[in-house]
């Protein structure tokens, strides 16, 4: 029998979450969160890969998460992004941002972009780690999840985040964050602690 858990608390007063879990089965999808900068890094060390390797795999986290909105720029000192975002990219990208509810063609990513699908994806995926579609469905997550915070259903963060129903917001966002989208708008509302 499996003894997997989740506990999540944040802070009533400062933007800060604090989870802990422990999985047995549980593998996290790939997403811009501090847990996934980190555990480049623990992997980086246990795998006794070079310091270097340490160092670009929390660099490429850190810069992915500022891409992402999930940080707002990255640390003093950090390495500064060596690809550039060409304008095709840049207009994928800002599509993406603005319509992200909204179900895009591949045809009109590759128009803008003025590349085919294939160098379309490879180009976006060696630029964000992502491949276009995986950065609309974090995009998603993330906003329902400003949704649940801010006490939302799952059902209505689900609809208004572009997934076609709740049963599919909660099948990404339990891979995203190990938790299903009810359970973490109540540990939101109900579980933040006074700091």
């Amino acid at each position: 029998m499996s003894q997997e858990w989740v506990s999540y608390r944040r802070s009533a007063r400062m933007p800060v979450e604090v989870m802990r879990a422990h999985f047995e089965h549980h593998r996290y999808d790939l997403h811009a969160a501090l847990a996934s900068a980190l555990r480049g890094v623990h992997d980086a060390l246990v795998g006794g890969e070079s310091a270097l390797a340490q160092d670009e795999a929390l660099h490429s986290a850190v810069r992915a998460m500022v891409r992402l909105g999930a940080v707002t720029a990255a640390p003093p000192g950090w390495a500064p992004e060596t690809r550039r975002e060409d304008e095709g990219l840049r207009q994928v990208r800002e599509l993406l941002h603005e319509h992200f509810a909204e179900d895009i063609g591949t045809a009109r990513l590759t128009e803008i972009s003025g590349r085919s699908r294939f160098a379309l994806y490879r180009a976006f995926r060696d630029l964000h780690g992502l491949t276009p579609g995986e950065y609309q469905r974090q995009l998603r997550v993330r906003h329902a999840r400003r949704l649940l915070e801010s006490g939302s259903s799952p059902a209505q963060a689900a609809v208004e985040s572009g997934f076609a129903d709740q049963s599919h917001l909660t099948r990404w966002f339990r891979r995203y964050y190990a938790l299903t989208p009810a359970r973490f708008r109540d540990a939101a509302r109900d579980q933040a602690w006074a700091s």
